[in-house]
């Protein structure tokens, strides 16, 4: 005699019902889930870390002696390495400025070194800056601009 049953017990049939039911999918669907889920991470993420930095590191910090540098690295792998680049910035620079790592910081710090650079040059150099540099640069890049900027451009003035 079998004893398999036909019939569910009142086991079996909670044990059923208790499952939940499948919910066909498609690829689309799973990949957009994923990808809201990986956008929400990485936004909460960056925000920790903003809110983080934003505590401990200051968008441009103050001027800091190239010896600050050269002690980050005293203790490692390639210490003398590092002392020898450290020395080679010093030919050719006084300070350091840090920047704050947080997606604009190449603008940041290319327009800080740029400010600091023309406001170490005489008033007659910053007047020359402005007359030959700017409008070359213009110039250079007009072909890069999107769409009719350029043409905008020409029209406040600007030679391009």
């Amino acid at each position: 005699m079998s004893s398999a049953c036909t019939q569910p017990s009142s086991r079996c049939s909670r044990r059923l019902s208790s499952t939940p039911s499948r919910r066909t999918t498609s690829h689309s669907d799973l990949h957009s889930d994923l990808h809201s889920d990986l956008h929400k991470a990485k936004e909460a993420s960056l925000q920790l870390s903003k809110s983080q930095a934003a505590v401990t590191v200051p968008l441009v910090s103050l001027p800091q002696d190239l010896s600050e540098l050269a002690a980050e690295y005293a203790g490692g792998a390639s210490a003398d390495l590092f002392r020898d680049k450290v020395a080679h910035l010093r030919t050719r620079y006084r300070a350091l400025r840090r920047i704050r790592g947080d997606g604009n910081c190449f603008y940041r710090a290319f327009y800080v070194s740029w400010m600091e650079r023309l406001l170490g040059l005489t008033r007659e150099q910053q007047e020359d800056v402005w007359r030959c540099l700017i409008p070359w640069t213009s110039s250079q890049l007009a072909r890069h601009l999107p769409g009719n900027l350029g043409d905008d451009l020409k029209a406040l003035g600007l030679q391009l």
